[in-house]
């Protein structure tokens, strides 16, 4: 269903109508769910769940086992990959890793969320004046919402959910603004601070 109500765009699978007549009219009410209700139903976790995770938990480690290998080609231990395992096993697990894992999952059938309504790292990156790779999230069992606002949190923005494009739109938090050390100094003298 898509409708207007004045300026504002309704657009979403409708769970349930009714309508009550009386002499003043008739009232119709509708109730609308949009795809923003996935972000509930899928759960982001850092450890590695194993083969048998339930549908809608993203295991960030699991992820990143299957899709880079722990052994290479012989069998023999791969270290900068098992190091890296590691590091999400006790560090956490970067921007792009969530990713891969979510898009993993979805790819299983066992996430009904798609990668491609998410932010892209290149989107992420244009805030942190660097890699978004020398930042680590660690999860446990947190909805993709929660997810995604602390991402986004970490990185100087904000979200919405764009109802005619069914995806996460970002805001932009950082405000950039040049203080010069004589402008801090008189801002510390005037407030009777000294040094030493």
């Amino acid at each position: 269903l898509e409708l207007f109500i004045g300026d504002f765009f309704f657009r979403g699978k409708v769970t349930h109508a009714d309508y009550t007549t009386s002499a003043g009219g008739t009232i119709v009410n509708v109730t609308i769910e949009d795809d923003r209700r996935l972000l509930k139903k899928v759960k982001v976790h850092t450890e590695d769940l194993g083969e048998d995770a339930p549908s809608g938990i993203v295991s960030v480690a699991r992820a990143y086992r299957i899709l880079n290998g722990l052994t290479d080609i012989n069998g023999n231990p791969n270290d900068p990959n098992i190091q890296e395992y590691r590091r999400i096993l006790q560090f956490g697990s970067t921007y792009s890793q969530i990713l891969a894992a979510i898009d993993l999952h979805f790819t299983e059938n066992k996430c009904a969320f798609p990668v491609s309504d998410m932010p892209t790292v290149e989107q992420i990156e244009k805030n942190i004046g660097g890699t978004v790779e020398a930042i680590r999230f660690q999860f446990n069992l947190s909805t993709l919402d929660e997810t995604i606002s602390r991402v986004l949190l970490d990185t100087g923005y904000d979200w919405y959910w764009n109802m005619d494009a069914q995806r996460i739109n970002l805001v932009n938090k950082k405000s950039v603004f040049d203080i010069s050390e004589s402008d801090i100094l008189d801002l510390v003298s005037q407030f009777g601070s000294t040094s030493g």
